[in-house]
């Protein structure tokens, strides 16, 4: 006796299969550092009509690994052109985990809030060094003054990036998009109109509000002349620290033919249900930006 198969049921088994890879990438990323997490794009230029793609990135040093989409690590995933936003809904498993075609010329932003992970420090300098990286000390005081452990403490984190794409003449212009913290590009890198030269202004805002003296960190992916691809893998990477000003505003320099990542972490305590749920003393909240300047 013969069985056939039916397309539908490989498309199903493969559904499963790359789900089951998505939950064991998230059960591994959970008990790891909590490294940066941002959207890159396939393509930083599309043209009108055009399929648009983004990886969604975790890793160091704008370098990191690439995770399928999984709905349950989004709260939201948007993308906005011409002041109105869209939602996104991949399918399952999809890789890149952004993708979407756009109809209309301009600015296009994504944006995505992610769930809640938690991660549980074993070892103190871990958390000492992610602290130090991000500009956090005042956690360890803090940390000490409420009575916490030493080990074995559990942290909740939460995710907010946003990326610019170039659609056709790129025109239009960023904003505020309700994230709990969020990068607004005040300059657009791609505005034909704009003579951009060698500085970019983006404003970093917690709650709707500047977020001042704030420690941010800036990954430069310097692509080499001869390169026609936008994530180039052996670009030279160049890591800068910077603060915010008193209106929580990063005035950057920048070099042409090169892409940005712009990461910055805010430190809270967790509401009481946050606390209950996940026994967490302690939540994170990162916010991220990529964005090319064209050659």
């Amino acid at each position: 006796m013969f069985f056939i198969k039916r397309k539908s049921d490989f498309n199903i088994k493969n559904i499963i299969n790359k789900y089951l890879i998505s939950l064991l990438i998230v059960g591994f990323s959970q008990n790891v550092f909590a490294h940066e997490m941002w959207l890159e794009p396939v393509l930083f230029e599309i043209t009108k009509g055009d399929k648009f793609s983004a990886h969604e990135k975790v890793g160091q040093n704008f370098k990191g690994n690439k995770y399928a989409y999984l709905d349950s690590s989004y709260e939201k995933l948007n993308y906005t052109i011409n002041d109105i936003t869209h939602p996104l809904s991949p399918r399952l498993g999809s890789l890149p985990a952004v993708q979407g075609v756009i109809e209309e010329e301009g600015l296009l932003v994504l944006s995505a809030k992610t769930t809640r992970s938690k991660l549980t420090y074993k070892d103190r300098k871990i958390f000492n060094k992610f602290l130090k990286a991000e500009g956090l000390e005042w956690v360890s005081k803090a940390h000490k003054d409420r009575g916490l452990p030493e080990i074995g403490f559990t942290e909740v984190y939460r995710r907010f990036p946003k990326s610019l794409i170039k659609v056709g003449n790129g025109l239009g212009k960023d904003k505020a998009l309700g994230l709990d913290l969020e990068w607004v590009a005040l300059t657009n890198p791609y505005a034909a109109n704009q003579d951009v030269k060698d500085k970019i202004k983006l404003q970093l805002l917690s709650q709707g509000k500047p977020y001042a003296d704030v420690k941010v960190n800036v990954f430069t992916k310097i692509k080499p002349d001869s390169s026609k691809s936008l994530t180039v893998a052996k670009a030279k990477v160049v890591h800068t620290e910077h603060v915010t000003d008193e209106k929580g505003i990063l005035s950057l320099s920048v070099k042409k033919n090169s892409v940005y990542l712009v990461n910055a972490v805010k430190m809270i305590e967790p509401d009481s249900d946050t606390s209950d749920r996940y026994n967490a003393v302690w939540e994170s909240l990162w916010a991220s930006m990529t964005f090319e300047v064209p050659k």
